[in-house]
């Protein structure tokens, strides 16, 4: 991860900024239900978990789902991970549906 934030940060201290760092947010409890997608063989995997219990602390309803035998950017490659992408497709629209549902929208306007 340091030759990421090497080429991304001008320098160490912008690496504390929450915007580059939401984990170092203070507060939570503003954000809205949230689905994280984790790739198992992610670098920044142990980060969603940590970030998924700040939202539960601050009782923001989140949920995760762990996509076994990705990587971090299995989703923009579809057509190599196909069924890590199904599993998420799939999850993501049962949680929207879900969300909609409990704000009253008609499936049909999605």
């Amino acid at each position: 991860m340091a030759w990421f934030n090497d080429k991304y940060f001008s320098n160490n201290l912008e690496t504390l900024d929450p915007r580059a760092s939401p984990l170092l947010y203070e507060w939570f409890d503003h954000l809205p239900p949230t689905l994280f997608i984790v790739a198992s063989h992610d670098p920044l995997r142990d980060d969603s978990f940590e970030y998924a219990k700040k939202l539960t602390s601050a009782g923001v309803p989140n949920e995760t789902l762990v996509v076994e035998g990705a990587l971090h950017s299995f989703f923009s490659l579809p057509g190599h991970f196909k069924l890590c992408c199904d599993e998420a497709y799939s999850r993501m629209t049962t949680f929207i549906k879900r969300q909609a549902k409990t704000r009253g929208i008609p499936s049909a306007s999605l």
